[in-house]
């Protein structure tokens, strides 16, 4: 009969053999599926696949990007608002947020009749420059306003804007908007505090439970209120209390992503901030810290991405001083570094601080000095302190309501303002500069994995790719669910993003998708 040859002796169970005259071979059968592609890169037995946008695939591969120099830029002024002269046309209480379904900023203040306003600018970068581009400003809601405030609502893909309404008795209300090309549509505008007075109106979202949550001082108490976005329609829970008494004002607020709450700073019994957690449709608050007694003038909170902390940028009421204090949130609390000053402001109205996730420093636009020139400074935290640059003038004219808004498509801020002199709203592009950082980005999504390679292939041939069933092509994994990593690589571990290549039936065998 001759040699006889049978099975490996290590073959696994999900395994199908046949006899084809003369020797045993493994087979696949009808039922495990396979697709066909040109390459796009060389491929080898194994790896895993993605499918591109042209329908070509790709091994999962992360790709270096090299870090490097970035000088700082501040790019010309382009206007957004023109006001013909007099206090009740000129744009105030400027706040802006970014729409990353659009990739546009919204500008929000209030414009002519003491209405609030909002307007879309789009940051324009490459070869025509670094500049802004804006619609035509829109009505958000058609009687007086003031301290207003805007955040994006990831959840529904809406902004949200928050004012106290002045010209419906002082109260509380808030409208949904939506950018579409370069404007924006609104909704009715709702109550979410119907009993006056309101004052210091703050809006921020809580990614972690999908929520806004507005701060605002009603009466003489420190309040915030949780609303929702069903089909387009904003409702609210119940109101809660986080500060009792003492005329709270100066309210500001910033999402700690660390710890997933809600930072309020405001005026009590000096510089003030609380710790405030979404609970349902209303708010659990910690005890409030005061960070600095003779602190608490035209306060903003903001996450420094680097430290991972949260930073105070305010004027001190008691001198002309502009200073930052880090905070550290632990559990329902925040404890403070010291102080630091970074310039002199007299007694220019607001400053504005944001954080920068590209170059980790934390930047402050201010009006500086007796003249309230335009300025910018940028600091890098470290521990409980900041270590803080030179700063440079934006606008050498008298500066009034400064805004800071990041822009992640181009990793830049806009900077948006009213110049008094000539009672407009300008919008600039600004960079600190500094050096980037090394960075490894991923072409795996969340939904471009189709299989894995059953071949060897260079750059344009015809590949083949297992898309389900049992694959024996695999090396050292562990039993179990496998998921792939950015680089390719499988483990028991998700990856980022989550994304299940299948399960490991034993080291060298994944079923792919676990589909079969």
């Amino acid at each position: 009969m001759g040699d006889m040859n049978f099975p490996d002796p290590s073959a696994s169970p999900h395994e199908s053999w046949e006899w084809d005259g003369e020797k045993w071979a493994k087979i696949m059968g009808p039922g495990v599926p396979e697709t066909t592609a040109i390459a796009s890169g060389v491929m080898a037995t194994g790896e895993m696949v993605v499918v591109n946008a042209d329908g070509t695939v790709s091994v999962v591969k992360e790709t270096l990007t090299p870090g490097g120099d970035m000088p700082a830029e501040t790019g010309e002024k382009a206007e957004f608002h023109a006001s013909a002269p007099g206090y009740q046309t000129r744009p105030n209480y400027i706040m802006s947020a970014y729409d990353p379904n659009s990739g546009k900023i919204v500008v929000v203040y209030v414009g002519a009749s003491q209405f609030c306003h909002a307007v879309v600018g789009e940051i324009l970068s490459g070869d025509i420059g670094n500049s802004i581009v804006f619609g035509a400003p829109v009505v958000a809601l058609s009687s007086g306003c003031s301290y207003m405030s805007v955040c994006f609502d990831q959840s529904s893909g809406n902004v949200v804007i928050a004012v106290k309404n002045d010209g419906d008795g002082n109260r509380g209300k808030a409208v949904v908007g939506e950018v579409s090309g370069d404007t924006i549509l609104f909704a009715t505008p709702v109550e979410f505090e119907p009993d006056p007075p309101v004052l210091n109106v703050s809006a921020t979202y809580d990614p972690s439970v999908e929520k806004v949550v507005i701060a605002y001082s009603h009466d003489t108490n420190g309040k915030a209120v949780v609303g929702s976005i069903d089909g387009g329609t904003l409702s609210f829970g119940q109101p809660s209390i986080f500060q009792t008494g003492g005329n709270p004002n100066y309210i500001q607020s910033a999402y700690d992503p660390i710890s997933e709450s809600t930072i309020i700073v405001y005026k009590g019994s000096g510089g003030t901030a609380v710790v405030g957690k979404v609970a349902g449709n209303s708010m659990t608050f910690g005890t409030p810290v005061v960070y600095d007694i003779n602190g608490g003038v035209y306060h903003s909170v903001a996450h420094d991405h680097a430290s991972k902390k949260m930073v105070i940028a305010y004027r001190a009421s008691s001198s002309s001083s502009g200073r930052l204090v880090v905070g550290t949130v632990s559990g329902d609390t925040i404890s403070f570094g010291v102080p630091v000053d970074f310039a002199d402001i007299v007694s220019g109205y607001d400053v504005t601080v944001m954080g920068d996730p590209v170059l980790g420093k934390v930047v402050i636009a201010y009006s500086a000095g007796a003249s309230k020139q335009g300025a910018v400074i940028a600091g890098e935290v470290s521990g409980d302190s900041v270590t803080f640059e030179t700063a440079s003038i934006f606008d050498s004219t008298d500066v009034l309501h400064p805004s800071l808004c990041f822009d992640p498509s181009i990793k830049k801020f806009g900077l948006f303002y009213q110049d008094y002199t000539n009672l407009k709203g300008y919008g600039r592009v600004y960079s600190p500069g500094g050096t980037t950082q090394d960075s490894l980005d991923t072409n795996l999504t969340s939904e471009n994995f189709i299989g894995v390679s059953k071949g060897n292939y260079a750059d344009g041939d015809e590949a083949t790719v297992q898309i389900a069933g049992i694959n024996a092509d695999q090396q050292g994994m562990t039993v179990g669910k496998q998921y792939i990593q950015p680089d390719g690589s499988l483990d028991t571990t998700e990856g980022t993003p989550s994304v299940a290549a299948g399960t490991a039936l034993s080291a060298t065998e994944l079923n792919i998708k676990d589909l079969v």
